[in-house]
């Protein structure tokens, strides 16, 4: 399989304006390469429609892609995800979100196709960032400081 083939025909389309189609090709590409046992080429295409996929905002695609290359075991180039509501990232306004609901930690990894880590070090430097010391505490502060509200869904 040739991961070239399809990005130079992802590119014909995007030069249309097409972007999302663009994308959509490598991601496709890219599993057809990953389940075909071509880890390189899943790779590069998924890599590449990571790009794209980041430029048009859908972050559930963006976490697809970013946990299939984890899966690929590569590292997952960095978003720069700047400060959210509160001085905490956008990141971690999202897991925020979600202990309100009352997500486990597991729970949040799974929405967030992050490890089960990963959530817990977001949690961790929420309380250490709120100053709160349990769940239902940085609930409470992010309420009482409009936290919950003020930040922007994807």
């Amino acid at each position: 399989m040739r991961a070239g083939t399809i990005d130079n025909a992802a590119m014909a389309v995007e030069a249309d304006g097409r972007v999302w189609e663009g994308a959509w090709m490598r991601i496709v590409g890219a599993e057809v390469a990953r389940r075909a046992d071509y880890p390189e080429q899943a790779a590069a295409l998924a890599t590449s429609a990571l790009e794209r996929v980041r430029a048009t905002g859908a972050e559930g695609w963006c976490r697809r892609l970013e946990a299939q290359l984890r899966e690929l075991g590569l590292r997952v180039p960095s978003r720069r995800s700047g400060q959210g509501a509160g001085g905490l990232t956008r990141r971690e306004v999202e897991v925020l979100r979600l202990v309100a609901e009352g997500a486990s930690n597991q729970e949040i990894a799974r929405r967030l196709f992050i490890s089960k880590a990963t959530a817990v070090r977001h949690v961790a430097n929420i309380f250490a960032k709120l100053g709160a010391r349990n769940r239902a505490e940085a609930t409470r502060v992010a309420g009482e400081r409009g936290l919950l509200e003020t930040s922007e869904r994807s």
